[in-house]
């Protein structure tokens, strides 16, 4: 999964339980996308999680991203595309890796998931912000340290020189030294004005970053469009399905002549004993919590999300003009 940003899974549901989820009533369902949905829940939730649960594919992904075996089976969601619907925008579901996904298909002969060939060397950026234990001064976490949680475990530090920079007096802890410091101005007052300047230097690092690694959803929307592939065989089969990660960028097909159903899921990681549940009224004891930096599945990372943090208006109008030309219109996404 870390090396092509997807895993088949072979036979993730039975049939029955397949035959139970195609066979829900939708008419409560919500608009999504180019889809409907609804959530699963009741007994027929509760199986759809134990079988997903059983699934050795499903728990070898999460011990290869997340270094735990540990695992908790969100949002199971039936999703249904009406036939003759165009694919969606191409998209990432996050910007960072802090769950799964999956994808499970219920009917024979489904179009598959697409996504553009995977990138497995991108240095994908996080909004985890930690202070350099030498120095004090604060960076954004690579996301390859925050999804393991590495930074809320007891005893970890990091420094500068681990994040690719050099070491420096953090402008937080000096602009109470400096000579610009007006005399009517409090080390409080003096603390705060720089922490707001802190906060504005990372928002605009992590702007940066965002991107410079999904710059091909600005800069090539035809050829991202082209470039799609299946996510595993072209035919799949009831039950089949896979289990993929978030910064994937990837699109549902849409549907053909029939109508397209799948399963929809997440899967977050579970830890033991982070630090920083401590402060909430965990006791420090061997206790087993879930991961509390959930996605807010509203924030997919699509063209119109980046372009809210691009500054050229020019560019930005020739980014709609030619996403217009391929059906999407992004005043819809900003």
């Amino acid at each position: 999964i870390l090396c092509h940003g997807f895993v088949e899974c072979p036979r993730m549901l039975s049939t029955q339980i397949c035959a139970e989820l195609a066979s829900m009533p939708l008419e409560d369902a919500s608009i999504i996308s180019n889809a409907i949905q609804k959530d699963v829940t009741g007994p027929l939730g509760k199986a759809v999680i134990d079988e997903l649960g059983s699934s050795s594919q499903l728990r070898d992904a999460v011990v290869a991203v997340f270094g735990t075996d540990l695992l908790e089976i969100c949002m199971p969601l039936v999703l249904r595309t009406e036939a003759h619907t165009p694919p969606q925008i191409a998209h990432a579901d996050d910007h960072r890796i802090r769950e799964l996904f999956g994808i499970v298909h219920l009917l024979e002969g489904q179009l598959p998931t697409q996504g553009l060939p995977f990138r497995s060397n991108t240095m994908y950026p996080t909004d985890v912000a930690v202070r350099c234990s030498a120095c004090d001064k604060q960076m954004l976490l690579p996301d390859e340290v925050a999804r393991r949680k590495e930074h809320l475990r007891e005893n970890w530090h990091w420094t500068c020189p681990r994040g690719g920079a050099a070491c420096s007096r953090a402008k937080r802890r000096r602009v109470t030294d400096s000579k610009e410091e007006s005399k009517e101005e409090t080390h409080e007052e003096a603390d705060s004005r720089a922490e707001e300047i802190e906060d504005a230097e990372l928002l605009s690092e992590f702007n940066r970053a965002v991107l410079t690694t999904f710059r091909e959803l600005l800069e090539s929307p035809l050829e991202v469009e082209t470039g799609m592939r299946c996510l595993g065989a072209p035919e799949v089969a009831v039950g089949d399905g896979i289990i993929a990660l978030p910064t994937m960028i990837h699109r549902g097909p849409g549907a053909g002549a029939k109508h397209r159903l799948v399963l929809f899921f997440s899967v977050r990681p579970v830890y033991r004993d982070l630090h920083a549940l401590r402060a909430s009224g965990n006791d420090g004891t061997d206790a087993t919590v879930a991961d509390n930096d959930e996605h807010d599945y509203s924030e997919q990372v699509h063209a119109g999300w980046l372009l809210a943090r691009l500054d050229d208006d020019k560019e930005k109008e020739r980014i709609r003009n030619v996403y217009r030309t391929l059906g999407h219109c992004l005043d819809d996404f900003e």
